[in-house]
């Protein structure tokens, strides 16, 4: 690869992958510790998707896999501090407002990304545009999936902080 956006993100990559192999014996004894752990140790397969996902210009699937990261981060950080019946109702949607108190951009990012991730009626006009302009169908898009990247390398800088935070 030579593209620097993808070595960034590469880069990010691995740092995660470092991040997270650091993290997994890490002892601890507190249901809601070990699910927390266990999630932001398994968010380096998702970094990883949404790596070679952006590397091959993907748009739609790259959000829906970026929104999903955002949405087990927060999960993650609630749980963290959760009993065990609140951690069996747990839904990771709804852990989006209270992780704006570690990252104020969450509720953006999310609105952003799930735009993308479940077709809002919106993109209507621009398969319409598409289609006016000869394009039959649109899949992928190396500046829409790298936009994703964007949000990769922040998300990358939030998971160090809430590691820190929570271990």
């Amino acid at each position: 690869e030579t593209d620097p956006r993808l070595l960034i993100l590469r880069a990010t990559y691995e740092d995660v992958a470092h991040i997270a192999n650091k993290l997994e014996p890490v002892a601890t004894t507190r249901l809601g510790h070990l699910c927390a752990k266990s999630a932001l140790c398994r968010l380096e397969a998702t970094f990883k998707a949404a790596y070679g996902l952006i590397r091959r210009d993907y748009i739609f699937e790259t959000e829906a896999v970026v929104r999903m990261l955002l949405e087990q981060l927060s999960w993650a950080y609630v749980a963290h501090s959760s009993d065990e019946t609140k951690l069996r109702t747990l839904n990771p949607t709804k852990c989006i407002t209270p992780f704006k108190s570690v990252f104020p951009e969450a509720g953006n990012f999310y609105g952003v990304l799930s735009e993308g991730a479940h077709l809002d009626p919106s993109i209507v006009e621009n398969y319409l545009k598409f289609h006016k302009q000869g394009s039959n169908v649109i899949r992928r898009s190396a500046p829409d999936s790298q936009h994703c990247g964007y949000y990769v390398t922040a998300l990358a800088s939030v998971y160090l902080e809430v590691i820190q935070k929570l271990f």
